[in-house]
């Protein structure tokens, strides 16, 4: 029986950031990065999608709410903030 390895896309602008969480999650999962809303055409199998909300061309929450649309999915946030995180170690 073949073992299939779940679908990650992660959607963030960021290189380094796109890349760290890959990295952070492990080799377990295979992934399809994308940098910005339009490199993405199609989801065709997405096991779990990590979406940035500011992206050079258009906001996640806005692509979240296509998606919603189209799929059934179980929706869940994590909102960071970088700045904020940051502006707490300067503190």
């Amino acid at each position: 029986m073949e073992n299939k390895k779940k679908v990650i896309y992660i959607i963030e602008d960021d290189i380094s950031i796109n890349h760290g969480i890959e990295l952070t999650l492990g080799s377990e999962f295979e992934y399809r990065h994308f940098y910005a809303l339009k490199e993405i055409e199609k989801i065709e199998q997405a096991d779990l999608i990590i979406l940035d909300v500011n992206l050079p061309d258009g906001s996640g929450f806005e692509y979240l709410k296509k998606l919603r649309v189209s799929f059934l999915i179980a929706i869940s946030y994590l909102i960071l903030s970088y700045s904020s995180l940051f502006i707490g170690q300067l503190i």
